[in-house]
């Protein structure tokens, strides 16, 4: 074992995270070398020193911090909101305001007064059937928004566009 190994296992045997056989291997490796028994003896002076002044730390009575605590936060004014109510509502408030204008003076979908000249002419509506040849073309055209598709076949290609 060498001294680094030895040294994070001293540190880990302080903790009682060392098995048997690694605390066997570390106690031959401390009694053959010297730098790591002087570790192991400034590591323990160190810890004890650490406990002796932290005992000696005057610690506070728990309950009365507690009363003292809750005797703040009932004297303790709460902070009072800069922004009153219609301060926090005059934004939302006026993008209402905003949408409910723009859905007035919008006017609804409406059809074109008259048919611009390059829009070709309405295709009759018919209901869909099975036709006798083997290619066909369907018509749709959508009552609610006017749209028209039509499904044809490409006479070259034998494949459906739309």
């Amino acid at each position: 074992m060498n001294c680094q190994k030895a040294q994070l296992q001293i540190v880990a045997a302080r903790d009682g995270a060392v098995a048997e056989p690694q605390r066997a291997a570390l106690a031959e490796h401390l009694g053959a070398c010297p730098a790591c028994r002087e570790f192991a003896a400034q590591l323990t002076a160190g810890i004890a020193g650490w406990r002796e002044q932290a005992s000696t730390v005057p610690l506070p009575d728990v309950e009365r911090e507690w009363y003292a605590v809750r005797r703040r936060i009932r004297t303790e004014q709460p902070a009072r909101s800069t922004r009153s109510l219609a301060a926090w509502l005059t934004l939302p408030l006026a993008a209402a305001a905003a949408v409910a204008i723009g859905l007035y003076v919008t006017p609804g979908h409406q059809a074109p007064a008259s048919a611009p000249h390059n829009v070709a002419a309405p295709v009759a509506m018919a209901p869909a059937t099975d036709a006798a040849a083997p290619v066909s073309t369907v018509v749709f055209v959508d009552d609610k928004s006017g749209w028209t598709f039509v499904l044809s076949p490409d006479a070259s290609a034998g494949s459906r566009h739309i």
